[in-house]
């Protein structure tokens, strides 16, 4: 008997490379984003989120930073049929890792691991 011998890993969409069963959004957030820069720099850099988890943040950003630096960011959560009034949100976090800039955009992919502090204010 011929056995075929099939992959044990199982793709969930959403899910991360641990294959925990976390969710990653993909959604457009309009975003507020500060930090120091690869120079040193302070920088302040409105944006969008590409995706987001509650672990990890994906955006474009045109400012050159590094991984390693620690970023602050301000998300506008819309009002919704659920959600009666906008929110923001406020988080942190360290860039984990940065892709070159897309030709597109003239904007780097930045993936930034969430701290686990947040603050939620009403709009």
């Amino acid at each position: 008997m011929n056995r075929v011998k099939t992959s044990e890993k199982i793709s969930i969409q959403g899910a991360t490379e641990e294959g925990k069963r976390e969710r990653s959004f993909e959604l457009s957030l309009s975003a507020l984003v500060s930090g120091r820069d690869g120079l040193d720099r302070e920088f302040e850099e409105e944006t969008s989120i590409v995706s987001i988890s509650s672990r990890e943040v994906h955006m474009g950003l045109k400012s050159p930073v590094q991984p390693g630096a620690k970023l602050q960011l301000s998300l506008q959560v819309p009002q919704t049929l659920y959600l009666e009034k906008g929110l923001l949100l406020a988080i942190s976090g360290t860039v984990a890792q940065v892709r070159p800039e897309s030709p597109l955009t003239s904007k780097r992919s930045v993936l930034v691991r969430l701290d686990r502090r947040f603050r939620i204010e009403r709009n």
